[in-house]
Formats: C-alpha cells, sequence, structure tokens
C-alpha cells in the first residue's frame, strides 16, 4: 500500500505541473518564453543533426518529408524522471516528449492512466510487447508507447504535439 501512495505521489508531483490545460496554452511559443513559463533550469539544447544518435517520431516524420527541416528544429532538454524534451520548430514548441526509461508495472500503468483520465482516448493498438495509444484534446494529440523491457518493468515515450502541427511547419 505504501508502494502505490508514493507511486501516485511520484506520478502526480512529475505531471500536475504540466497538465493539458497548460499544454493547450504553451504550443508556438518561443523557447525563452517557455523557460520563464515553466521556470526551466538546468537544461541542455541541442540540434537533432548535432546528435545522431537522437530519436523522436515527429522530428523523423517530417525529416523524411524535408530533410532541411532538421536545420531549423532545436531541442531544449530538461533532464529527470522523466526526461523531457521540448522540440522547437524556428524557435516555436510545436512537440514536447517524455522518455519514461525502465520503470515497474505500477508506475507505469499509473502513469498510463493519468494521461488517459486528461486526454480522451482515440484508440490503442496493442501488439505483445508494445502497446500505443493515441488520444486527443483540443489543440493537443498525445501519442503514448508502452513497450515491455521483462516481466518488472517498461519502458514509456510519451509524444505531445500540438494539433496545428503542419500548420505551425508551414507557416514558419
Amino acid at each position: 500500500m505504501k508502494k502505490q501512495v508514493l507511486t501516485f505521489i511520484l506520478i502526480f508531483s512529475i505531471i500536475a505541473p504540466l497538465s493539458p490545460a497548460g499544454f493547450e496554452e504553451l504550443w508556438g511559443l518561443k523557447s525563452s518564453e517557455l523557460i520563464i513559463r515553466l521556470n526551466i533550469s538546468n537544461f541542455s539544447t541541442f540540434k537533432p543533426g548535432d546528435n545522431p544518435s537522437y530519436n523522436n517520431r515527429i522530428i523523423d516524420f517530417f525529416s523524411t518529408i524535408n530533410p532541411e527541416v532538421q536545420s531549423k528544429i532545436t531541442i531544449l532538454r530538461y533532464p529527470g524522471k522523466p526526461e523531457r524534451d521540448f522540440c522547437f520548430f524556428n524557435e516555436r514548441l510545436y512537440s514536447i516528449s517524455e522518455e519514461w526509461d525502465s520503470i515497474d508495472m505500477n508506475s507505469a500503468q499509473g502513469i498510463i492512466n493519468a494521461v488517459k483520465e486528461k486526454y480522451p482516448l482515440i484508440n490503442v493498438d496493442e501488439k505483445t510487447a508494445e502497446t500505443v495509444y493515441n488520444l486527443k484534446m483540443n489543440k493537443t494529440k498525445v501519442y503514448l508507447h508502452r513497450k515491455t523491457v521483462d516481466k518488472q518493468s517498461v519502458n514509456i515515450r510519451i509524444y505531445y504535439y500540438s494539433t496545428d502541427l503542419f500548420g505551425i511547419l508551414i507557416r514558419e
């Protein structure tokens, strides 16, 4: 019981500061505005081209359409649990990703439930070791990928992105 309470407190303390309503207001902000609004410190920035091992489904998708897009993308990485990447195209926020590496099943289910409580579920695609949840609310779409590591743990990667993603990329 104590473990479940601690897990809930941990998940709530991580997810609560960046609520869905907060995401709705963040899309299109410049990095300097985001840093001030979220009071972010101890972050790093880089371009995907400077880090060939960097993997982000949203960036990969747009890079296949137009490889020149990568030069206009900057990542602001905020370390921690989860590690958050704020992705900017021409200095405008269009995507946020969270990396939850090797967490226990109860914590993972708590994270999934917290996201599902805030965003209406569109569909679920379940495979043997992987599950993908697609969710959406007003100005935000969510792609949540859960992958089994072993019998006790999973990896979760969550992509939050603007429903006007194409508009942001085309206008800029």
